[in-house]
């Protein structure tokens, strides 16, 4: 067991990190609240994604498409 634990602690010191965007959060707030429609009110999916990419690009400063 020893050893499983000492990979998985290499593995996370050598994985490399995320660099998150200021505007990460707002997105995932989008796309969070579209993808709530498509589970719980049956909102497709593919219209779902395009509200979320327009919310986005009106709600986020030099964001493009």
């Amino acid at each position: 067991m020893l050893f499983r634990s000492r990979m998985w602690a290499n593995i996370a010191d050598n994985v490399a990190s995320i660099v998150r965007s200021p505007y990460d959060l707002q997105a995932d707030d989008i796309v969070n609240a579209e993808m709530a429609k498509v589970l719980k009110e049956g909102k497709d999916p593919v219209q779902a994604m395009k509200d979320a990419e327009a919310a986005a690009l009106k709600a986020i400063e030099g964001a493009q498409p």
